[in-house]
């Protein structure tokens, strides 16, 4: 039999045009310690995970991390309401008065919003939720299936094959 190998949970760190994104795995009961422990070490004010829920959010709530659950059918595109919800938060963290979760003075920039879903790195929606956000930021009005297409097969090599 041979020997089982631990492998640590991927997190990327993710800057454009002011924003600042946590693109993650999703925390598992038995890991949400070691995710808890690295979003607090990057500062990160909320997690937002767009899949069901499989693990507890009070670790990340008791360490002042804001845990939105916008979950939406695999297959298909974010409902309005989640996408309303997702440019609210945006905008709070990163362009409101109040852009912080985080109370003390080591935390005055705002921290990044993570962001994951069910399979980490090998599901696409989690790259179109923060690519809705660039688009919105940076005003293309419209967004293809050919341009989404061209972006999360750029960004899937990018973190998987290096």
């Amino acid at each position: 039999m041979g020997a089982r190998t631990l492998r640590l949970p991927i997190i990327t760190d993710i800057k454009h045009k002011g924003m600042h994104f946590i693109i993650m795995d999703s925390p598992s009961k038995t890991n949400v310690p070691y995710f808890v422990e690295e979003c607090s070490k990057l500062n990160v004010s909320d997690v937002v995970r767009v899949c069901e829920d499989r693990y507890p959010v009070e670790p990340f709530e008791n360490a002042g991390i804001c845990v939105h659950h916008w979950e939406f059918s695999d297959g298909s595109p974010p409902p309005e309401n989640i996408l309303t919800e997702w440019f609210t938060l945006l905008r709070n963290r990163f362009y409101g008065e109040n852009n912080s979760t985080h109370d003390d003075q080591n935390h005055l920039v705002p921290g990044p919003i993570a962001v994951h879903c069910i399979a980490g790195y090998g599901s696409f929606y989690t790259y179109i939720f923060v690519f809705a956000a660039f688009r919105k930021r940076t005003g293309v009005k419209q967004l293809t299936f050919s341009l989404i297409f061209i972006f999360l097969h750029m960004m899937t090599s990018l973190f998987i094959n290096h």
